[in-house]
């Protein structure tokens, strides 16, 4: 069973980045930040992607050319247009059509790391179970599964809310889906999340050349 893994990003200097986090170190460290966080992301999702018939994507948000340029590094999936919950349903959609499980990531959880991904895909394998993993916001950074879903399942969905994930636990519940959840992780949407990510890297056995790199960003806004 081949699985895809999409990770869902913005274009730096087309589309604003970060905008909370932003408005307290800046747009310019704002937007390094996240680019730090897409390199360790995409080491990732690449590392964890080896097998034959497996896929790494980037789910873009913008269709330009100036995106299809930056993004040169893996193949693109378009998130199309409309609310969050829509372009969900694309991304998920669109690799369930080219591969037998889906896998869908955040680019700014950059902690995230290729032996959960696989940990993700097994489970998913070998129990049929959704997989999320949590985001200390109340969201996820990572959703696998291998059956379709209707389009409400993701649209119907308030996301950025403290109880976005229990939403989807919800569906999940009275569609008979049952559901694993790995460890939590955070996402970082605002300052506080720099100091919990380095806390979570300190965590971690080992990092990746890029999370090394980002960890060291992390240390000049540490208390």
């Amino acid at each position: 069973m081949s699985f895809g893994i999409a990770s869902f990003v913005k274009t730096p200097g087309v589309t604003p980045l970060k905008t909370r986090l932003a408005a307290t170190i800046g747009a310019n460290e704002a937007e390094l930040f996240y680019k730090l966080s897409c390199d360790a992301v995409f080491a990732t999702v690449v590392n964890s992607s080896m097998a034959a018939g497996d896929q790494a994507y980037w789910a873009v948000t913008e269709n330009s050319e100036v995106t299809k340029e930056y993004w040169r590094s893996l193949p693109l999936i378009e998130q199309g247009e409309g609310t969050l919950g829509e372009r969900l349903a694309n991304v998920y959609d669109t690799l369930l059509s080219k591969h037998d499980i889906a896998v869908i990531v955040g680019s700014d959880c950059p902690q995230i790391t290729s032996s959960l991904v696989k940990t993700a895909v097994e489970i998913v394998k070998s129990t049929g179970r959704l997989v999320m993993g949590p985001a200390s916001d109340g969201g996820f950074y990572l959703f696998a599964f291998n059956k379709e879903l209707d389009r409400k399942f993701f649209t119907s969905v308030k996301y950025s809310a403290v109880n976005t994930r229990k939403q989807i636990l919800v569906r999940c519940q009275k569609r008979g889906i049952v559901v694993e959840l790995m460890r939590q992780l955070t996402d970082v949407d605002v300052i506080d999340d720099i100091n919990l990510v380095a806390t979570e890297f300190h965590m971690m056995d080992a990092l990746t050349p890029e999370q090394a790199k980002i960890n060291k960003w992390c240390e000049k806004y540490g208390s």
